[in-house]
């Protein structure tokens, strides 16, 4: 029996050319990279909401029992040709008042670039997600998701 050790295939990343003029790298990640400027050509839709004890917990340290429910909801868009996802922690007050939980940034296969087409670190990425959030009509969403969860079968 023959023995011949065989080199490991290198890992490359190309660039692709794309049409608003930023260099994409892709990569074995699988992210779909795009500036910040870019997430208003994406409709997203509701794809689930769910409530999530853990997520009432940490609403619960921040802002006390005013917190009274709390959950993960996730939304999916298109850009190009690739699906996007972007789901985000979100807290409900007695008063009924749905908001952003942002003690857990986003999480998404998105990655935003920075003015030199570099990855933005995740903090600063996760800040343009949370305030891209603002322009999205999600908190009757929201709201609808979780009286049904509550409502008797």
């Amino acid at each position: 029996m023959n023995w011949s050790p065989t080199r490991p295939k290198k890992m490359s990343l190309f660039a692709v050319p794309h049409t608003y003029g930023v260099p994409q790298l892709y990569g074995p990640d699988l992210l779909v990279r795009l500036r910040p400027s870019q997430l208003k050509d994406i409709l997203f839709e509701h794809l689930c909401t769910t409530q999530e004890h853990a997520v009432l917990l940490d609403a619960r340290t921040l802002m006390g029992m005013k917190a009274i429910d709390g959950g993960v909801t996730e939304w999916q868009g298109q850009y190009g040709h690739r699906v996007v996802s972007l789901a985000w922690d979100w807290v409900m007050t007695a008063d009924g008042a749905i908001s952003t939980l942002a003690t857990v940034p986003p999480r998404s296969n998105l990655c935003l670039l920075d003015n030199k087409g570099y990855d933005m670190p995740e903090t600063e990425g996760g800040i343009c997600l949370l305030d891209h959030l603002r322009q999205i009509a999600w908190h009757g969403h929201i709201g609808k998701a979780v009286l049904q969860i509550r409502r008797p079968h």
